[in-house]
């Protein structure tokens, strides 16, 4: 999957698409250049994954269609690079997230991480209530984030533990048409289940593509993990708090700048848009996050770092409606 290094220099935010097998030599190169404070360094290093990286994980939206409306996609959020969005509005989409509540987006881990560390918060805003990545208009919403917590145990490597919270700083009007949460699943992602993920991702796998205007969404069915974790496919690396969705034939999957992006199944979030082997190939479905697996951490984190009146009503609101879609979830 991809990961986003950010090489400061002069106040700049320089982003490189980096792939994870890239990492070591990348994090070498860094501290060379910090230790020596050179910019020349900094730029050689820009140029060189720019110019040089081959095709590896990433995700993207393939084989999908254009949302027509908003209705069932009103969680959808993008989250942008601040600097970028500053110079014109849409160009600094990054990652997809959730609203999983009035102040807080659920994301991949690897969108806000550097290969080494948890960016800043203020290098990210979080955009929601359009369809239209470079619309604004009254029901647009744009936060800055107020925290990143990404999981402690967060693996650049394997993805493992992919997974993270952002807490915005202010909430979304409770009664907004266009911005609301998603409740999330109680229950692990069955196989065979037949599910919706959406984003602004490129529709090709092409290092020089550019996310999509529109929002667009595809169905997946969940594979079995045994299917997933076979030689010939993901070959064991689909782990525990993982699953692959998607047809071994290939053909529909997410793709670059979908990452974070919300799997959801009749109406519930089951998983988090993760990683995969470039995008819509023959044998490897994609990979994500399984919500339910890291519900209580999830739950955990973002209550111990905002306890207003509105998050907590929304978050029984959001249990309440959890309970009443549980049976649902096993029915096709």
């Amino acid at each position: 999957m991809l990961n986003y290094i950010y090489l400061m220099d002069k106040g700049n935010i320089f982003i490189t698409l980096l792939f994870s097998t890239q990492l070591s030599v990348i994090n070498l190169l860094l501290n060379t250049a910090e230790s020596m404070n050179s910019e020349i360094i900094l730029q050689v290093i820009l140029f060189f994954f720019i110019a040089f990286s081959n095709a590896q994980n990433s995700p993207k939206i393939i084989g999908g269609f254009n949302v027509s409306s908003i209705e069932g996609f009103e969680y959808q959020v993008s989250l942008r690079d601040a600097s970028y969005e500053s110079s014109k509005f849409g160009s600094g989409h990054i990652c997809g997230g959730s609203l999983i509540d009035y102040n807080k987006v659920l994301t991949a881990s690897h969108c806000v991480h550097n290969g080494r560390k948890f960016l800043a918060a203020h290098y990210f805003v979080a955009v929601m209530g359009n369809l239209d990545l470079f619309d604004r208009n009254v029901n647009t919403v744009v936060r800055r984030i107020k925290k990143i917590i990404g999981h402690p145990n967060y693996n650049a490597d394997t993805f493992e533990n992919d997974i993270a919270v952002l807490i915005l700083n202010d909430l979304i009007p409770v009664n907004h048409p266009t911005a609301k949460p998603i409740p999330l699943s109680n229950f692990e992602a069955r196989a065979g289940q037949n599910c919706t993920t959406a984003g602004w991702g490129t529709i090709e796998y092409d290092e020089n593509a550019s996310a999509v205007r529109w929002l667009m969404a595809v169905n997946l069915n969940v594979n079995l993990r045994a299917a997933c974790n076979k030689p010939s496919s993901h070959a064991g690396s689909v782990q525990k708090g993982m699953f692959c969705a998607g047809p071994f034939e290939g053909g529909k999957d997410t793709c670059q700048g979908d990452s974070g992006g919300g799997f959801v199944c009749k109406g519930v979030l089951v998983g988090v848009t993760s990683h995969g082997f470039e995008c819509g190939l023959p044998n490897y479905p994609g990979i994500y996050m399984d919500v339910s697996y890291y519900r209580k951490w999830i739950e955990t984190e973002g209550r111990s770092s905002s306890n207003d009146a509105g998050s907590v009503w929304s978050n029984v609101k959001n249990y309440l409606y959890s309970m009443s879609v549980a049976v649902t979830m096993f029915i096709k």
